[in-house]
């Protein structure tokens, strides 16, 4: 004879009658059958094969009470809740580890599905590992909204009061547990919990301090609405909770400022009845702080510090600390990867997660510039001032510099009074970051009160760039920069000058000069294929980077490597009216010329010579002035004037010239 074991569906005394064998303890009873050999098992009283007869026989095997659990799931949901009186994202979601052991979440995925939709909204994935103690639990709490516990992960979906489904799926893709509740029949393990309310929540059996390890696979018998909603993190106490144990616990700061050193305590605590030997402490750091030591010897390998005691009496409490280093810009840190673990104990301890918010302070201009939407302060050197750029009818705008980047301010006058700002002030802002028109731009809330003006001090150079580094440097925009190139168009608008700037390789940069600069005359002397040098401040506008110059001395001439001479009169002049001439000598090249003579041919006609300067030496009709020295980059002014003696005509310089030992 073979024996087979063959599980038989019957009748319960469960509410509303039959439901699956998966819902019901009762089902699972066993029967055994002895079949002779080469003869046919048959099923609900007609044989499969006519003909042959088979023994059955039925000793029924009880294995739970009808409503008791069956199988231990290791990992379950164990308590929701969708909502409290006046604030409805008042939410969280809280796992149970059913075993012995700890579990690790990695790889693990949690889905939300509505009964009138088919899309499965992805809520939440564990990427790295994750541990959940020994009956202990896991919290997830709705991003934003504090519920008095500090949660372990934060999710953003909105949950259905009336009806829902929560799955969690192991790393295979498999479902390890789902919850359905309300009107969601198909979704539900067996039949769905009852529909979610606000300020009750939904928790597994048996639920409070005996924990929530009943799985009956059905969610309306392993589920019930909870008056008084309680949920746990990984920190929290073991359910149902343990005598004898050890406790471990982090404690830090709430709040830091950027850059701010502060420490982590960690205290490992036995309460196991005996003393423990070869405690050892891990702790894991947030992968943002820098971690600058660590007490008593602390061992340390990346972001984790690693403490052995080499005996913790009963009782006794143990603490060590982690200084470190908060990252320069806002966030919140959040550390819960430490453990203590006892060689001769047998199960280890997990403390909650702990918060610190980074806040306050003065942050880097480069960190404020990402941050989107959220107050800061910065500091920096004005390197543009307030009225050069067009910024609105009584609005203002400045820029600030500091060495990690530079900024726009925006002051607009229903915010208090514009501050006036001048190049080399130090400031600091207080504002919104935000984006006008792809600029980004920081705009206080009140100009009295968030606009400091610190002091005085020298304005930063402008940083050299090529045409096309510039281009394509994210960080260009809001700097003062400089820039080398050919002039290649030079238009003027209503209210502005642009120049292409454009460079060997083709690469134009558009310069654009607000004639609230009052820089009219300086781009008028400019020509088109010329090459210039034009510093100005980088900025966005739409999909287009400009460079905008701000004073005089932004717009400088680039000329070729030569000793230079130019020469400067009036235009006019009246009959016996001294006439000065200024006779200019630059050396353009990278080395100091010595020796340097300049002469100049006096006017033949309507002019007669009325001084000298500079020590120059009349020889004849010829002047000349003789420079030991001209260094590199350097222009030397000469001049001498003449009387003009004729009625009318033209007072003409006949010729002038300049040479150098090197040149």
């Amino acid at each position: 004879m073979h024996l087979i074991r063959v599980s038989i569906h019957r009748e319960c005394d469960c509410p509303e009658g039959a439901i699956p064998m998966s819902a019901c303890p009762l089902a699972h009873s066993l029967h055994r059958m002895y079949i002779p050999h080469h003869t046919t098992p048959y099923f609900g009283g007609k044989p499969m094969r006519k003909g042959i007869s088979a023994l059955l026989l039925l000793p029924l095997v009880l294995l739970a009470a009808c409503g008791g659990p069956s199988l231990t799931t290791p990992l379950v949901i164990s308590e929701v809740q969708a909502g409290a009186t006046g604030d409805n994202n008042y939410e969280f979601i809280e796992l149970y580890n059913n075993t012995e052991e700890p579990l690790d979440l990695a790889g693990y995925r949690l889905t939300y599905r509505l009964p009138t939709g088919e899309e499965k909204i992805l809520l939440y994935t564990w990427e790295e590992s994750t541990i959940v103690p020994p009956h202990g639990h896991y919290l997830l709490v709705r991003a934003g909204v504090d519920i008095g516990v500090v949660p372990d992960g934060e999710f953003d979906q909105p949950l259905n009061t009336r009806s829902g489904s929560l799955t969690l799926l192991d790393p295979a893709g498999q479902a390890a547990d789902r919850l359905a509740w309300g009107d969601a029949p198909d979704l539900a393990e067996g039949r769905p919990a009852p529909s979610l309310e606000n300020d009750l929540s939904l928790e597994r059996r048996p639920g409070g301090e005996e924990g929530n390890g009943r799985d009956t696979d059905d969610n309306r018998s392993d589920f019930a609405l909870n008056p008084a909603p309680n949920p746990q993190n990984t920190g929290s106490l073991p359910t149902p909770a343990e005598a004898e144990r050890l406790l471990v616990a982090l404690s830090a700061p709430g709040s830091v400022e950027p850059g701010a050193t502060f420490d982590y305590r960690l205290e490992v605590t036995n309460e196991t009845g005996t003393a423990v030997h070869q405690v050892e402490l891990a702790f894991t750091l947030p992968a943002s702080l820098t971690l600058l030591s660590a007490s008593d010897d602390g061992e340390t390998a990346g972001q984790q510090v690693r403490w052995t005691l080499l005996e913790l009496a009963d009782g006794a409490t143990a603490a060590r600390t982690v200084t470190v280093q908060a990252p320069l810009t806002y966030l919140t840190l959040q550390a819960g990867d430490y453990t203590a673990q006892a060689a001769d104990w047998p199960r280890p301890a997990f403390g909650a997660p702990v918060r610190t918010r980074v806040e306050g302070g003065v942050l880097p201009i480069g960190t404020a510039r990402t941050l989107m939407g959220r107050q800061v302060t910065v500091e920096g050197v004005a390197t543009m001032y307030t009225g050069g750029y067009y910024a609105g009818t009584n609005n203002a705008k400045f820029y600030l510099q500091d060495r990690t980047g530079g900024i726009q301010i925006q002051c607009f006058d229903e915010n208090g009074e514009p501050p006036v700002v001048t190049l080399g002030d130090r400031v600091r802002v207080t504002g919104e970051v935000g984006v006008y028109r792809n600029s980004v731009q920081i705009v206080p809330n009140s100009n009295p009160d968030d606009v400091v003006i610190l002091g005085q001090t020298e304005v930063p150079p402008p940083q050299e760039m090529t045409v096309d580094q510039l281009l394509n440097d994210p960080t260009g925009p809001g700097r003062l920069i400089a820039a080398t190139g050919q002039a290649t168009r030079i238009e003027e608008f209503t209210y502005s000058y642009e120049i292409d700037l454009t460079d060997e390789m083709g690469n134009t940069l558009l310069v654009y000069v607000d004639k609230l600069t009052g820089l009219d005359l300086s781009v008028e002397g400019m020509d088109v294929g010329h090459r210039y040098t034009i510093a100005g401040i980088a900025e966005m506008y739409d999909q287009t980077l400009e460079l905008k110059p701000r004073i005089p001395a932004d717009l400088v001439q680039v000329h070729p490597p030569v000793l230079a001479m130019t020469g400067d009169a009036p235009v006019n002049a009246r009959p016996g009216a001294v006439l000065p001439y200024t006779l200019t000598v630059t050396n353009h090249t990278d080395h100091p010329f010595t020796n340097v003579v300049v002469t100049s041919t006096l006017p033949t006609e309507n002019a007669a010579l009325a001084e000298v300067g500079d020590e120059g030496v009349l020889a004849g009709d010829v002047l000349s002035w003789t420079l030991p020295t001209l260094p590199a980059g350097r222009a030397v002014g000469l001049h001498f004037a003449v009387t003009v003696t004729g009625q009318s005509g033209v007072v003409a310089l006949p010729s002038y010239a300049a040479w150098a030992s090197e040149w």
